[in-house]
């Protein structure tokens, strides 16, 4: 045999390779070198390949060879252990990816419980909320339609019966499910983008862009839902009785009558004034939540072990923060989405020119006593659906 062949020899001893794994001698017992992934059923094509070709013990052997034989076979020997090295691997990488999946799919669910415990607590307070914030200013010397929440709310129900307060509310019912199971499903994944470690716990910072990103996800459901919600809300505020003739006769009329007049357009109007809400708001909504969560659990902290009171009061306070800071976005939402058509053509600009020529800075800030008497229950409400449901699905071990 040449020194170049005894070269060769001696290279293949070192350094075994198989598609893209390097099985390497030099190395620690058992130590993988991994530059890029394989299959775990092409590693094992391999191997059963290399072991057949080195299975056949020869009927004669002299010293040399027989050197060689049992160099080979202490060689397989080393294949066989790292065979189970690379199972091994691959086995946690699978599990894994199974469990961000299931936690994906988990807070999806959850999410959506946590979206009809908002909906079922806050929607009188919603419509509230949105007839402050779209009724006419008065004339000199007229009277306000409303002089605030507590009247808004009483002469609702005289005018129109309790069940006004609910007006608008079967569009939320559809909505709020995929909204909140939108959100809730869009933090796992953004927690996954920012993490680098499995169990990375986030700053408040991340934890903030996270709820912030997974707001920009909602808005597909969010906006369309909204506008529809907004117009029946309001539109027997013009009417002088409850049994006058209304324009849309529910949500599915008011969405053909929508799309026949301006296309998807019409549809989704409000849009910039919507996300310039929602991507701080639900930023903060996140981060505060999480930051409570951390307090209250106290010594349970690293168990993350919180009371119903405890989950009661984090998503509690954690809705009045959000709507703190979103409120003047809101109202030009509101009214973005109630006008006729035409009636602001250079959208958020025409809303804010007029409301500051016409009302001055606390316009911006109508109906605020609802959204915070609406925010600390509604908002209590969804995190305690959404945790409750997370633990029923640890309890069965979904």
């Amino acid at each position: 045999m040449s020194s170049k062949d005894k070269n060769v020899s001696s290279e293949e001893n070192r350094n075994v390779v198989f598609g893209d794994i390097i099985f390497n001698r030099q190395y620690k017992k058992d130590e993988l070198i991994k530059p890029k992934s394989i299959s775990s059923s092409t590693l094992s094509l391999h191997i059963a390949a290399y072991e057949n070709s080195i299975d056949a013990t020869p009927a004669d052997l002299d010293s040399k060879e027989e050197k060689g034989y049992l160099k080979k076979k202490d060689h397989k020997s080393d294949l066989i252990k790292k065979r189970k090295v690379s199972k091994q691997f691959f086995s946690e990488q699978t599990s894994n990816i199974q469990i961000k999946n299931t936690n994906f799919i988990e807070n999806f669910i959850a999410g959506g419980v946590g979206g009809l415990c908002t909906l079922a607590v806050g929607h009188p307070f919603d419509t509230v909320k949105v007839r402050l914030q779209t009724m006419s200013k008065p004339s000199h010397g007229e009277r306000p339609l409303f002089n605030g929440a507590l009247d808004c709310f009483q002469q609702t129900i005289k005018r129109e019966g309790f069940f006004a307060l609910y007006k608008g509310m079967a569009v939320p019912a559809i909505i709020s499910t995929p909204r909140f199971a939108i959100f809730f499903g869009g933090c796992s994944v953004a927690r996954w983008l920012q993490q680098k470690e499995p169990d990375q716990e986030l700053s408040f910072i991340q934890t903030f862009n996270t709820g912030a990103l997974a707001g920009i996800f909602t808005t597909i459901v969010t906006i369309p839902g909204e506008r529809i919600k907004c117009i029946l809300q309001i539109q027997s505020m013009a009417c002088d009785s409850a049994t006058a003739a209304v324009k849309y006769n529910g949500p599915k009329d008011l969405f053909v009558k929508l799309y026949k007049e301006g296309g998807i357009r019409s549809i989704y109007r409000g849009a910039p004034a919507t996300l310039i809400r929602d991507i701080p708001a639900c930023g903060t909504y996140l981060s505060v939540y999480e930051l409570l969560k951390k307090k209250f659990a106290g010594e349970n902290e690293e168990r993350r072990t919180l009371s119903p009171f405890a989950t009661l009061a984090a998503g509690g306070f954690a809705g009045i923060a959000r709507w703190s800071i979103c409120i003047p976005a809101d109202v030009i939402k509101s009214r973005l989405q109630t006008a006729p058509e035409g009636k602001y053509p250079g959208g958020m600009r025409d809303v804010i020119r007029e409301i500051l020529q016409h009302e001055g800075p606390s316009g911006f800030f109508r109906g605020f006593g609802p959204v915070l008497l609406r925010a600390f229950p509604a908002n209590a409400a969804s995190f305690l659906g959404l945790e409750l449901t997370l633990s029923l699905f640890r309890q069965v071990h979904i």
